[in-house]
């Protein structure tokens, strides 16, 4: 693979005197579309400011490449000559100085050289007809009055006029009404063909990223790195590489706050309410941290969730009580069947009270049952994928948060060994042949 075009090694930061960032490593290639999640206060903001040189921001360990270049000491202004663009979450108003100077002064630093006024013109026209932005906005000065749809515009104006190589993002669509989202990712995708540039979005949203293709997504807490993954979002019960597998689950699951302070009022909760997350404390360091990453995005919607370690065998009995509130766990299929997660979990009165905590839907659990006894396969998979999505979409019984991708390397002497359908193997019961 060729050299990364922006490449973050084991980067610290703070601001004043606290500490925001610890061990940060990243790597982004020419092309490539990153998006960096987490919860308001995780250091997503930071971390592009970090980037582009803030001046109030102190790297204090670590280092950050652009190009192949070192530029941890670089100003913002020469990091913007090389070719990197932030996007603000809030746009900054410069009175005097018009969009279109603006824009045109930015390309002739960059290129480092004057540019036709009649060219620029023509440019800037047709990308103000792109995201149907009027011309009269060109020779405004740069958001004054704007309002905060036509802020978003003007930075996602920029980026497509400017080409940068590397473009940051940030909170892009924070604020912006659907119309509004559905033009700034219009701009984002049109930026987008140019696989010579490449993409950071920060967002703890999901709005923008339905229109774009995503490359690579990393989950920020607490200033770490916690997670990274593909750009897939997990919608459905059923992993990829399960039979009854279909994908016609996209778009059950948004994340949408605004809506959830809107039923939290609706149920009569509009000041929220205090629950707890129990947690196993002999669970894997990547659960803990999944369920740190809840709590966190359900104290922005005003819900205070407090986690609570239990020892294994205390928090296996009180979720067979039937009296824990909340829990985060994980399944991987014993057999490749949809009935293994179905029926694991929904099958009867008795899992349910231990493994799904509660949900009595009684009718579900007898189309479980009858589904097993189902002998035609096309109708038997097509009842589990609606009993799919009964439970994930219309009763919400079941979160889905992610499927685990594993990643096997065989060397050419090897030639016996199949990765387990599941995507996982215990080399310790498997007959490998080496030539």
């Amino acid at each position: 693979m060729s050299e990364p075009i922006l490449n973050i090694k084991q980067l610290n930061a703070r601001v004043e005197e606290k500490e925001i960032l610890y061990d940060i490593n990243l790597q982004i290639h020419k092309g490539e579309t990153h998006v960096l999640m987490g919860p308001n206060g995780a250091g997503k903001s930071t971390l592009g400011y970090v980037l582009m040189g803030n001046p109030k921001y102190q790297v204090t360990g670590g280092n950050i490449l652009f190009k192949g270049k070192d530029v941890t000491e670089e100003s913002a202004d020469k990091r913007a000559k090389d070719g990197m663009f932030l996007s603000f979450q809030e746009p900054l108003e410069v009175p005097g100085l018009t969009v279109s100077a603006f824009i045109r002064n930015a390309i002739q630093q960059k290129k480092g050289g004057y540019i036709k006024l009649w060219d620029f013109k023509k440019e800037l026209d047709k990308n103000l007809k792109f995201l149907d932005m009027d011309p009269s906005y060109a020779e405004r000065s740069l958001n004054v009055g704007f309002s905060g749809g036509e802020k978003k515009k003007a930075e996602i104006l920029q980026l497509m006029m400017l080409k940068p190589n590397l473009a940051i993002l940030d909170e892009t669509d924070s604020g912006l009404d659907v119309d509004a989202v559905r033009l700034v990712s219009k701009g984002v995708e049109e930026y987008q063909k140019d696989r010579d540039g490449a993409l950071l979005i920060i967002t703890h949203s999901t709005r923008i990223l339905d229109a774009l293709s995503v490359d690579y997504t990393h989950v920020l807490v607490n200033g770490k790195i916690a997670a990274n993954g593909d750009g897939s979002l997990v919608d459905g019960i059923y992993p990829k590489g399960l039979i009854g597998y279909t994908g016609d689950n996209e778009g059950w699951l948004k994340y949408d706050p605004e809506q959830a302070k809107s039923l939290l009022a609706e149920a009569g909760y509009a000041d929220g309410f205090t629950m707890e997350i129990a947690a196993d404390n002999s669970s894997s360091d990547s659960t803990l941290l999944v369920i740190q990453i809840v709590q966190q995005y359900l104290q922005q919607i005003g819900i205070n969730a407090e986690i609570k370690s239990y020892d294994p065998a205390s928090w296996l009995d009180l979720r067979k009580s039937g009296d824990m509130v909340s829990f985060v766990s994980s399944w991987t299929a014993d057999y490749n069947d949809p009935d293994n997660f179905i029926y694991t979990f929904f099958g009867t009165p008795e899992k349910s009270n231990v493994r799904s905590l509660n949900y009595f839907n009684t009718d579900v659990m007898s189309r479980v049952a009858a589904a097993r006894g189902i002998v035609d396969d096309t109708e038997r998979l097509t009842e589990y994928a609606a009993l799919e999505k009964q439970i994930v979409e219309e009763d919400a019984a079941w979160v889905p948060m992610f499927s685990r991708s594993h990643l096997f390397v065989k060397g050419d002497r090897v030639a016996s060994f199949t990765p387990h359908w599941a995507g996982y193997n215990d080399t310790q019961y498997i007959n490998i042949t080496l030539k």
